[in-house]
C-alpha cells in the first residue's frame, strides 16, 4: 500500500483527536452522532457507487471494497475539516480590516468561502482520480471463451502483488496485454480471444488499484510500469520466452504504462498501443472541462490546483511523466499506433502527437471507429495487427 494511501487511512482518526481535544460541553455525544452519521452516509453511497461500477464493468463487488472507500471518502472529509479550521485561523489572524466587527467578520467569512470552493473541488476530483474503487473478474478465459489457463502472481520491484492470467497456446511467441483504466482483466478477455486467435500466448493482469491486484492508487501509467516490466520477467524467467518473442499491447491507459515500461526496460520485440494519451494535462483539462458546477473562467485555476494536489500525493508531477515524454526513448523497437476518429474520451490526435515523438522504425493507423477504445470491432483491425507482427 502506498504511503499516501496510510496518510488518508488514518486521517479519520487524526480529525477525531482533533475533534476531542477541541471539544466543550456534550462534546463526546455531538462527535459521536457526527460521525455515526458520516460514516452511515459515506458507506451508503460506496455501497451504491461500487455496486453501480461492477454492474457497468460486469465484474463483482465485495463488501471489504465498499468499506474501504466509505473509510476513503471519510478521510477526504476529514482532511476539508482540518483545512477548514487552519483556514479560519489565519484569516481571522491576518484579515484586521475593517475595524468594524461584523463588517470585518463578513468579509472573513466571504474569503473563507471562496478558497473553501475553489480548494475543495479539485481536492476532490483529484483524489477520486488517482484512489479508486476496484471492481474483482466477472469471467475466466475458461468461462468467457473455454481457455485453458493459469493464475499467476507477479510481484512487483516496489513490492506490490499483481494478478494475471496465462494463456497457453502452441506458439513460441507471447503478448503481454495492458488494459485501461478503472477495468480489470476479465473486461479485456475480448482481447485474450483476439491474441489467442492470432495463435500467440496470452499474459494478462490487472494493474495495481486494479481488480484483484493490491493498491488502490494509480498513477496514469508512471508507477504502472513496473506492473508491465513485472509480467515482462515472469515471461522471460518462468516462461522462458526470449525477448525478441515478446510483444507488448496496451490500450488508453495501459498503454501509457506500456510506453513508460518499454523505455525502461527495452525488452519487446514490438509494441502496439491502441487510444491512449500523450499528455496528463491535457487529460486533466478533460475531467476539469467535464464538471458543470465549474465556471469556465476558473478551470484552468482548478486544473492547476487539482494537480498540486496529485502531486503533494504521488511526489511527483504528472505531466513530467507523460506518455510523450517517454516514447522518444524507445529506440529501435518498432511501434504500431492506432486510433479511432470517434473516440468521444481521448482525443485520436493524441496518438498523432505520440506518432511525432516516437522514434523509427513507426506506423500510425486512424480508424473511422466510435466510442473509446472501439477500434476492436472494426473489420480491419486484427488484420492490421496480424501484419504488423508477422511483418518482418
Amino acid at each position: 500500500m502506498a504511503t499516501s494511501e496510510w496518510v488518508l487511512i488514518l486521517m479519520p482518526i487524526i480529525w477525531l483527536c482533533v475533534e476531542t481535544l477541541m471539544g466543550r460541553q456534550n462534546f463526546l455525544r455531538k462527535i459521536a452522532l457526527k460521525w455515526l452519521l458520516l460514516l452511515v452516509a459515506s458507506l451508503i453511497f460506496s455501497y451504491f457507487w461500487v455496486s453501480r461500477l461492477s454492474d457497468m464493468l460486469g465484474g463483482r463487488w465485495t463488501w471489504g471494497e465498499v468499506i474501504y472507500y466509505a473509510w476513503l471518502l471519510s478521510a477526504f472529509f476529514s482532511v476539508l475539516q482540518i483545512f477548514k479550521i487552519v483556514l479560519d485561523g489565519v484569516l481571522k489572524k491576518f484579515i484586521r480590516w475593517p475595524t468594524h466587527e461584523v463588517s470585518r467578520r463578513i468579509i472573513q467569512k466571504v474569503i473563507y468561502y471562496v478558497i473553501l470552493f475553489v480548494s475543495a473541488i479539485p481536492f476532490f476530483l483529484a483524489m477520486t482520480s488517482i484512489h479508486r474503487v476496484k471492481i474483482g473478474d466477472g469471467h475466466t478465459p475458461k468461462t468467457a471463451w473455454g481457455f485453458e489457463y493459469e493464475d499467476v502472481s507477479l510481484k512487483t520491484s516496489d513490492g506490490l502483488h499483481i494478478k494475471g492470467w496465462f494463456v497457453p497456446a502452441a506458439s513460441d511467441k507471447a503478448v503481454i496485454i495492458a488494459h485501461g483504466l478503472s477495468a480489470n482483466k476479465s473486461n479485456f478477455l475480448g482481447t485474450v480471444e483476439m491474441w489467442h486467435e492470432l495463435g500467440l500466448n496470452v499474459l494478462i493482469f490487472d494493474f495495481r488499484g486494479h481488480g484483484m491486484s493490491e493498491g488502490h492508487t494509480v498513477t496514469f501509467g508512471y508507477e504502472e510500469r513496473r506492473d508491465i516490466m513485472a509480467a515482462a520477467e515472469y515471461l522471460l524467467k518462468e516462461k522462458k520466452f526470449t525477448s525478441d518473442k515478446i510483444i507488448g499491447y496496451g490500450v488508453s491507459f495501459g498503454g501509457a504504462a506500456m510506453i513508460q515500461a518499454a523505455k525502461e526496460m527495452p525488452i519487446f520485440h514490438k509494441l502496439i498501443i491502441d487510444s491512449s494519451f500523450a499528455n496528463l494535462g491535457d487529460m486533466a483539462d478533460m475531467i476539469v472541462d467535464g464538471e458543470v458546477i465549474i465556471p469556465s473562467f476558473c478551470r484552468k485555476a482548478f486544473k492547476e490546483i487539482g494537480l498540486f494536489f496529485v502531486r503533494l500525493d504521488l511526489g511527483f508531477d504528472i505531466r513530467e511523466k507523460s506518455p510523450e515524454n517517454a516514447i522518444g526513448g524507445i529506440a529501435g523497437t518498432p511501434i504500431l499506433l492506432i486510433h479511432g476518429k470517434g473516440d468521444p474520451m481521448i482525443n485520436w490526435r493524441q496518438t498523432e502527437r505520440l506518432f511525432e515523438r516516437a522514434k523509427d522504425p513507426k506506423q500510425v493507423v486512424f480508424l473511422e471507429t466510435q466510442g473509446h477504445f472501439g477500434t476492436p470491432n472494426d473489420p480491419a483491425y486484427r488484420d492490421i495487427i496480424r501484419t504488423f507482427i508477422e511483418n518482418k
